[in-house]
């Protein structure tokens, strides 16, 4: 791999190579291996899940262990495609309150 860097950048690589003792390779090595991990997927329900995944392990308890985000997705889909519109708008309705009412609490940031 080759990368066209600005001169004085250059310079600072191998300067903070030689600091550490090492190679220009072995340096951005370790600094590469340092950073986080790329997301390998963009699919939306794939983040949710891994964040489900993620707030379950945290918790200790698993509250939907074997249903992806992609399924729940779908049951949604399927729920709402059976909703009245007289229901959407009653729950639009409430959840319209419960936002006012968070908004309300001094310190509760949304």
């Amino acid at each position: 791999m080759n990368i066209a860097l600005p001169p004085e950048m250059e310079q600072k690589i191998t300067l903070l190579a030689q600091e550490a003792g090492t190679s220009v390779n072995g340096y951005l090595s370790a600094v590469v291996s340092r950073l986080p991990e790329p997301k390998l997927s963009h699919e939306p329900a794939d983040d949710i899940s891994a964040k489900l995944h993620q707030w379950q392990a945290a918790e200790g308890s698993p509250l939907l262990p074997d249903t992806s985000a992609r399924t729940l997705f779908s049951r949604w889909r399927a729920e709402d495609a059976l909703t009245s519109e007289e229901e959407r708008q009653r729950e639009y309705a409430l959840w319209t309150e419960i936002e006012k009412s968070l908004q309300n609490q001094p310190g509760l940031v949304l």
